[in-house]
């Protein structure tokens, strides 16, 4: 990621999917997947390590109109619910 943020150069997409509980009779699970297109990232850094843990980062990043797909942003829900 330090690379893209130094380069600003678009990266393709970027895919979140977050699952849920499996649906039942399926082997199915309730899922929501974003994936926003042509996407910059606005600022960066190197996290700060100060000993043995986890370390988190904050990675700022915005989405613009794919011209080749005509949308910024995609987004998909499975779910057993019916109504959708």
């Amino acid at each position: 990621l330090w690379d893209l943020y130094h380069s600003q150069a678009a990266v393709p997409s970027i895919v979140m999917q977050f699952l849920g509980n499996a649906i039942a009779g399926s082997a199915a699970t309730d899922t929501l997947t974003l994936n926003p297109t042509n996407v910059f990232i606005d600022t960066g850094g190197t996290p700060e390590l100060d000993g043995p843990d986890i370390t988190t980062a904050t990675l700022n990043w915005v989405s613009l109109i794919d011209v080749a797909n005509d949308s910024a942003f995609k987004a998909t829900l499975i779910t057993g619910d019916s109504t959708f």
